[in-house]
């Protein structure tokens, strides 16, 4: 195996471990002989002395119990990487234009038609009128026909009630994550954080108010509405 070949696997590993619904460190303590093995063997033949500096603080936690400290460390390695490629991976998915073939949009037909539309009235494959759904208590979950799904992960829910609540009347998009999509309401996230006021003393807060990341656009376009994107 070489390190191209690795990293081909570690991705295969990652879409195997979604499939299962299983953590990548829970499918990797199952040491399958076919998949893991070989993956395992590759990566603690590379050991360095960094990856020794950086993985040996991990070791007591307690994960990969009776394997042998090498074993243990490329445990960790491949693990990490893994959660690496993972997040490529989610990233790249929520970043795919709207298409009728992705869940939220087979389970709420009506909403592909709530797309925003570009100045030569095609949809623009990426932004829902915010109208056409209902947020549940400002949080980001949000209703989907019969449904819920969720806003993008890395656009606060809190940047939208901001930019509704400062232009009310103006044209509102927000980007919804396609692939997510429950018939039962899913649990809100749990945010947590604190401000310093005049005092400078610590205030609890709510919400924290993230920058959104990913994806091709963000916040204002003016011939198209406003545009809350992930």
């Amino acid at each position: 195996m070489n390190i191209d070949e690795y990293f081909e696997k570690l991705v295969k590993l990652v879409h195997h471990a979604k499939s299962v619904g299983l953590a990548i460190q829970e499918l990797v303590e199952q040491r399958d002989q076919q998949l893991l093995v070989p993956l395992l063997s590759f990566r603690e033949s590379m050991l360095t002395s960094e990856d020794e500096n950086w993985l040996s603080g991990y070791l007591p936690i307690g994960f990969f119990a009776g394997w042998t400290r090498r074993e243990r460390l490329a445990a960790f390695a491949l693990t990490f990487e893994a959660q690496r490629e993972w997040k490529r991976i989610e990233v790249r998915s929520l970043c795919e234009p709207y298409a009728k073939s992705q869940r939220l949009f087979k389970h709420a037909p009506h909403m592909f038609d709530e797309i925003r539309r570009r100045v030569n009235g095609r949809p623009d494959q990426e932004l829902i009128d915010v109208l056409a759904t209902t947020s549940i208590d400002g949080s980001e979950v949000y209703r989907a026909g019969n449904g819920y799904t969720k806003l993008c992960p890395y656009l606060s829910p809190e940047i939208v009630n901001w930019a509704r609540k400062e232009w009310p009347s103006a044209p509102t998009f927000i980007r919804l994550d396609a692939d997510r999509y429950t018939a039962e309401q899913p649990l809100q996230r749990l945010w947590e954080s604190a401000i310093v006021n005049q005092h400078r003393t610590l205030t609890p807060f709510a919400y924290p108010i993230l920058t959104p990341l990913c994806c091709r656009s963000a916040l204002g376009l003016p011939s198209a509405g406003r545009g809350c994107r992930g």
